[in-house]
């Protein structure tokens, strides 16, 4: 009898342990969605993601090839300025159509964006990992590296690897990883230095765990909140600065369209013809906005002392 009665008092607990366990684990995952919801800029933010990645997605179907040229029609107004179905935003110097180099340079850009990103991220998070926890030498050296990279000027760091490897989208990427790590290796370095210093740390050493056990089962998760904000609002950055190097005809070689050539090729006809530059700078201008409303809404979310 008793000892039945021990067996339950065991098994009660563990079983009302799993069900709140199941419980607050449903609550976070509606706690985030009423959150989102009833986040104006939130939504406004996601409805301009959605809406320019759907037109990456679709406007290829609906217009021709990007990189063929008409001669004979160069220049056609947009529809509301006067011109035809045949081409809904008109056409370049070229004569070719707008609006697939509008749907051609968005998917380029983002998919730069999003493999620089993220080559930004394993980069920094791996050093700052590293240097976080063990310190010694390796901290030392790259902690330098970064002081050094982050008293130098960006554009001129820049300038000097394109000058090195020469334009291209391989350069393009390599560029903008290079220039991004180090805000992750800082965060991911300061973070790291502060939770190994804990007592679930210790516990996990006395418990026979390995250090990269240690790191990639109790150090990393506690890390995955601040490196996907610092990754939300570096993305509208990235963004920026790959239409940038466009621009200046240092990222993608052309005819291949992106957002900041296609600003470039049209600012001689800005008076005569403004669509060439509006066009692409307002999906800039969407691209950013909706980044950096989902970002305000995910750093406010994920801050602790921000929750009632």
């Amino acid at each position: 009898m008793s000892a039945d009665s021990r067996t339950g008092s065991v098994e009660q607990p563990s079983t009302q342990m799993l069900v709140t366990v199941e419980r607050r684990r449903r609550a976070a995952g509606v706690g985030w969605w009423r959150s989102f919801r009833r986040s104006g800029t939130a939504v406004t933010g996601a409805i301009c993601i959605v809406a320019i990645l759907g037109f990456a997605s679709i406007g290829p179907l609906l217009a021709p090839d990007p990189i063929a040229q008409d001669l004979g029609d160069r220049l056609a107004p947009p529809m509301w300025a006067g011109g035809t179905g045949e081409h809904v935003f008109g056409t370049d110097t070229l004569g070719r159509d707008v609006l697939a180099r509008l749907a051609g340079g968005i998917q380029n850009s983002l998919w730069i964006v999003l493999v620089a990103m993220f080559a930004s991220i394993v980069i920094g998070t791996v050093v700052g990992l590293i240097a976080g926890y063990f310190g010694g030498w390796f901290d030392s050296v790259v902690m330098r590296l970064a002081d050094i990279q982050l008293a130098f000027p960006e554009i001129l760091l820049i300038l000097l690897v394109v000058a090195t490897l020469g334009p291209g989208t391989g350069t393009l990427i390599l560029v903008l990883a290079l220039t991004g790590w180090v805000l992750y290796a800082r965060v991911v370095r300061s973070q790291a230095l502060s939770l190994k210093e804990k007592e679930f740390i210790d516990a996990s050493h006395a418990l026979g765990a390995s250090d990269s056990r240690t790191l990639l089962r109790h150090i990393f998760p506690n890390l995955t909140a601040q490196i996907t904000v610092i990754a939300s609002f570096s993305t509208a950055n990235i963004v920026l600065i790959e239409a940038a190097l466009s621009f200046l005809g240092l990222g993608v070689p052309p005819p291949t369209p992106s957002l900041g050539s296609m600003i470039a090729e049209g600012q001689a006809y800005l008076v005569a013809n403004p669509w060439l530059c509006i066009i692409p700078g307002a999906a800039i201008f969407v691209i950013v906005v909706g980044i950096n409303l989902v970002a305000d809404w995910l750093r406010d979310y994920l801050n602790p002392n921000s929750r009632k």
